[in-house]
């Protein structure tokens, strides 16, 4: 039907297709969760939850491992909210306390883990050319910095906060609900490694750690923190809506992002739908007044390090207004993906930031000592 629609307008007037599309996404949408971590999600707290001891505070509810790296998806059950959270490592090594906190950027992102059908040579075959996904680009996860901390022994516990791709209210202010499943997830493996753990904070993450944890703590703690917005989400808000505003009077067209869209009711929190959503009008509702500047944030952790870009938008004007910035920021020549722009030196920093972090551990004492 949708042919039959296109095909027809094209012989009577000349379509706007990008119009047409965008039209399509936005009012398409399914019953049922997006396939991967949010349908594993959802088959967690919808199928095996009742099985399980609904009063524990961690359940397993998936685990995998692709490229020898174990991902396992569990839900924390903490002061009544169910959290999801990927802790990654290295197949066959046991948890030694040994464990990063990773809280990745957004809104509409995913936490970090493997894709169960990115096994090597799917990859490899692909980027050969040797079928129709030719162009295919699916993550050797060796190549990737989260690589450089596993390899060292490191877990990696990324936190699945309201508002990305796999679950979100489709609320205003939503990110204080973001900052609360990142504030209970960080206080509870506080608890369990018996002191504060050790964070990489990307983007929007950087700015629920900051509001969930507040500046002392966090100034404290050890963080990698890539690409915060040194003037604060509003000042972002104030940039980037214009350029929209002009971009799609000009014809331009927004972006999609699919979300998995729950909603309260009597028994709680439930799934409702999936569907597309426009990316800027969903950050601009997710902030809503919220803020967390980090202009103000000096940290004193041994291991700390912020790295900004220098031709990234969200951050140009601080750069321009601070000439002598504190020795833990670094600007390197890239835009806001600092992965993509500067892999290397993003894979070398990771790497430098896990050495240091097993710098600080104390070794255990050798035998027949007293």
């Amino acid at each position: 039907m949708v042919l039959g629609v296109v095909f027809y307008a094209e012989h009577r007037s000349a379509p706007d297709y990008a119009a047409l599309f965008e039209d399509i996404i936005a009012n398409s949408r399914s019953e049922a969760p997006q396939s991967g971590l949010a349908r594993d999600w959802f088959d967690c707290i919808e199928r095996d939850q009742p099985a399980q001891d609904v009063a524990a505070t961690k359940t397993l509810c998936k685990a995998w491992t692709v490229q020898g790296v174990t991902s396992e998806l569990y839900m924390l059950n903490l002061s009544g909210e169910r959290i999801p959270v990927v802790e990654s490592r290295l197949a066959g090594t046991q948890e030694a306390g040994l464990l990063i906190v990773d809280v990745v950027g957004g809104p509409g992102n995913e936490p970090y883990h493997t894709y169960p059908a990115s096994n090597k040579e799917f990859i490899l075959k692909h980027r050969k050319g040797e079928s129709w996904l030719e162009n295919y680009r699916g993550p050797i996860l060796k190549d990737l910095p989260q690589y450089q901390l596993m390899q060292r022994g490191f877990t990696i516990a990324s936190l699945g906060y309201w508002g990305m791709s796999i679950r979100t209210l489709n609320e205003h202010d939503e990110m204080e609900l973001a900052v609360q499943d990142v504030r209970l997830a960080l206080n509870y493996y506080r608890d369990q490694l018996g002191k504060e753990p050790p964070l990489i904070t990307g983007s929007l993450g950087n700015h629920l750690v900051l509001g969930a944890i507040g500046q002392n703590r966090l100034e404290n703690a050890n963080v990698l923190a890539l690409v915060p917005l040194m003037d604060g989400l509003q000042h972002h808000v104030s940039r980037f809506v214009p350029e929209m505003v002009k971009a799609e009077a000009d014809g331009g067209h927004q972006g999609y992002a699919f979300y998995n869209v729950y909603t309260r009711t009597d028994n709680g929190v439930e799934f409702d739908h999936s569907r597309a959503l426009r990316s800027g009008d969903f950050a601009v509702q997710f902030f809503g007044d919220a803020d967390y500047d980090w202009r103000d944030v000096s940290l004193s952790g041994s291991c700390s390090k912020v790295i900004l870009g220098s031709e990234d938008p969200r951050t140009k004007a601080y750069l321009e207004a601070n000439n002598d910035l504190p020795s833990f920021i670094e600007v390197w020549d890239s835009g806001h993906d600092i992965v993509q722009d500067a892999p290397e030196q993003t894979r070398r920093a990771y790497a430098d930031y896990a050495n240091c972090l097993l710098a600080q551990k104390p070794k255990p004492a050798s035998k027949g000592a007293n």
